[in-house]
């Protein structure tokens, strides 16, 4: 778990710096780390049944680890004729850290395993999304597909985390409107207005009907929803 978090932490410092390759190298060796743990552990849990040996009760394994998510700013693209620099982006990468009275040793479980998966993927898709902005080269390829599939995965990863600690309520959040934010600004780039509208619409109702979750620019939202709305007039 920790050398997990060590690879996220890497990766979270070369895309701050603007290390995008080495950014994805990092994000991409820690969730396949966290792959192959999720499989060993679940082959040991089968194992333990089919020796007849009783398994760990869910609310004893949720003990064992224990995550605290923090948000980390990065820069704008530097990539001058990026729309984001008049598109709104979600900016924030996320960095988990074991909690000091946790057991270092003990079981991943599934929410832990959800809320690292999901951080991970979000910084993975928004390390590709500005790898997108700088090299023009790589928009002939099938980048943006993929940037689309792991925002989508993220976002997917957090309906699947159903016991989240009270903590990660921000966290969580955060990273659904991002991710919903971010594939909205790149289908809009692409242009598939009709699909970045669909991303929009929700927005446009939550900020009529409430305050945007913390760290979120309302005015910046409006005004993503505002250029959509507007394309799709033409």
């Amino acid at each position: 778990m920790e050398s997990i978090l060590n690879k996220n932490t890497l990766g979270v410092e070369h895309i701050r710096n603007g290390r995008y390759e080495e950014a994805k190298k990092a994000f991409t060796a820690a969730i396949s780390d966290l792959t192959l743990v999720h499989g060993q552990q679940k082959e040991a849990e089968e194992n333990d049944r089919d020796d007849g040996r009783p398994g760990v009760p869910r609310e004893i394994r949720r003990s064992f680890l224990r995550m605290q998510v923090e948000a980390c700013p990065i820069q704008d693209s530097p990539c001058q004729t990026s729309p984001s620099h008049t598109f709104y982006m979600y900016r924030n990468v996320f960095l988990g850290h074991l909690d000091p009275d946790s057991d270092h040793e003990g079981t991943i479980t599934e929410q832990e395993s959800a809320c690292l998966t999901t951080l991970i993927m979000f910084n993975l898709a928004l390390t590709l999304h500005y790898k997108f902005d700088r090299d023009k080269d790589s928009k002939v390829g099938n980048l943006s597909t993929k940037i689309l599939l792991f925002y989508k995965k993220a976002w997917e990863t957090i309906k699947i985390d159903t016991w989240l600690n009270p903590e990660h309520q921000s966290y969580r959040d955060s990273i659904a409107f991002g991710s919903v934010i971010n594939m909205g600004a790149m289908l809009y780039e692409l242009g598939k207005y009709q699909k970045a509208w669909q991303c929009f619409k929700p927005m446009k109702t939550l900020l009529l009907q409430s305050d945007v979750v913390e760290g979120m620019e309302t005015e910046q939202l409006m005004t993503n929803i505002f250029l959509v709305e507007e394309r799709l007039m033409w």
